[in-house]
């Protein structure tokens, strides 16, 4: 549906950000393939050549989820203190981890290849 909308839109218009709200048990992190997820994201995102927040807010544990799509498309999806993240930089069977001090502004990063 937004792909036709995009297509109708007058030349030179286009859709630069999407605000998506979805249903308060639509929770990324549990439906499985969060990579798969993302993919599909950037690829929607991309086609429309648009930023693209995705939230829903789950009543039981008052945690909100939140995913964004940024045009150079890099890929965050957040839960709690959780942060899945994809950069178009980082290499290809690389996964790093990064741990965050308490009270500091210490960041730790651990690249680990696959």
């Amino acid at each position: 549906m937004l792909r036709q909308f995009n297509e109708t839109l007058p030349s030179g218009a286009s859709i630069s950000h999407l605000n998506i709200k979805t249903p308060e048990d639509h929770d990324w992190f549990a439906q499985g393939n969060v990579l798969q997820q993302t993919q599909n994201l950037d690829s929607f995102g991309g086609y429309l050549n648009a930023s693209v927040v995705v939230h829903s807010a789950d009543p039981e544990d008052a945690q909100v989820s939140i995913v964004t799509r940024n045009r150079n498309s890099e890929i965050k999806i957040i839960k709690g203190e959780v942060c899945f993240t994809k950069e178009p930089s980082m290499a290809k069977n690389v996964i790093e981890l990064e741990e965050y001090g308490q009270l500091s502004l210490d960041q730790q990063h651990n690249i680990i290849p696959r």
